[in-house]
Formats: structure tokens, sequence, C-alpha cells
């Protein structure tokens, strides 16, 4: 993404806290064609496909496939 060369950004992954994890900035990062490492609020939904809908993070049952580090 241009945006990304212009502002001289090398990373391909983000580290940062719960309060800069808007959606906006979420959806920002994986257009650019990087990773995120973030925290989120237990109260928050999420969706994990554009098929499965939105589910509270405590609901998630996580394989062995999506807990390896990509």
């Amino acid at each position: 993404m241009r945006q990304k060369k212009e502002k001289g950004i090398k990373a391909k992954i983000i580290l940062f806290d719960s309060w800069y994890a808007s959606v906006d900035n979420l959806k920002l990062i994986h257009r650019m064609g990087m990773q995120f490492v973030t925290t989120l609020k237990e109260n928050r939904l999420t969706s994990l496909s554009k098929e499965g809908g939105y589910i509270h993070l405590q609901e998630i049952k996580w394989t062995e496939e999506q807990m390896q580090y990509a």
C-alpha cells in the first residue's frame, strides 16, 4: 500500500494497546498487508470470518491451527 511506503513503515507486525484497537485502525493495518497484536476488552465482539458473524471473544473455540503464529 502506498501509505505504508510514504510513511517509511517497514514493520510487518504492529503491537499496540487496546486503546488503539478501534475497528478503523484494525482494518487499516489489515489493508496495509500487516499483522497486529493487541489486547481487546472481554466484552468486545469479533468475527473470524465473513460467514461466521460476530461472537463474544470468550466464545471463540481456538484450534491448534489458529494458535500457531503465522
